[in-house]
């Protein structure tokens, strides 16, 4: 993928994918933030090599910093699990 939407889908339903560094945009950045917050760095590859696909990815631990970061985010809006 080469969006930040789908980089966010593909990390959701566990998909074995690559994210492109197109170096186009500020969008480029945003996908570089998720990646490296949810330990999948290693889906995050160069132009020049948009074939290779990442099946390194480990979902348990990104659902862990996936979990944690949705914590985060429901604890600053103030919403309960309830």
């Amino acid at each position: 993928t080469d969006s930040f939407h789908g980089t966010l889908f593909s990390l959701i339903f566990h998909k074995q994918f690559s994210c492109l560094d197109t170096k186009q945009n500020h969008h480029d950045t945003r996908k570089k933030g998720l990646l490296e917050s949810v330990g999948a760095t290693a889906a995050y590859q160069n132009i020049e090599d948009p074939l290779k696909i990442c099946s390194t990815l480990n979902y348990e631990e990104i659902d862990c910093r996936m979990d944690e970061i949705r914590k985060s985010a429901a604890e600053f809006l103030e919403i309960s699990d309830e």
